[in-house]
């Protein structure tokens, strides 16, 4: 197994990252209600990023400090268990996928690519929002 770079928390912090996460979808609702696509993918961005790290911190008491958010991805299945993350995996990896299009790339994101960003973050968050309330 290839070697991760984590940073180690307290599984408290769990709740401080999924604020951010909703914050971070009501900012991105927000943008796509002004049809401000470009704003709503990067605030999908983060909300998932969020949401993923709110799992690692309560799951395993850790978060990916790896540049390539993709490896959040896999600290998921290897914290939660391939299965646990399956069904939410997709909505996860469509939303990191396009985070170097809406950050550095200059053709902005069409309506049809913001609508289907922010789809995939809120299914991302109400996925995580029900890992953590199974725990408690």
């Amino acid at each position: 197994m290839t070697k991760k770079r984590v940073k180690k928390l307290d599984s408290s912090a769990a709740a401080k990252y999924i604020d951010k996460a909703r914050e971070f979808t009501e900012s991105m609702r927000r943008s796509a209600a002004a049809k401000e696509w470009d704003a709503a993918g990067l605030g999908a961005v983060h909300s998932v990023i969020s949401a993923a790290d709110a799992l690692l911190a309560a799951y395993g008491g850790i978060r990916s400090i790896e540049p390539d958010h993709r490896m959040a991805i896999r600290l998921l299945e290897e914290t939660l268990g391939r299965n646990a993350i399956s069904s939410a995996r997709r909505h996860i990896s469509f939303v990191i996928a396009k985070k170097n299009v809406i950050e550095y790339e200059q053709r902005r994101m069409t309506e049809q690519e913001g609508k289907s960003i922010v789809q995939h973050a809120e299914r991302f968050l109400k996925f995580a929002e029900k890992m953590l309330g199974a725990i408690g």
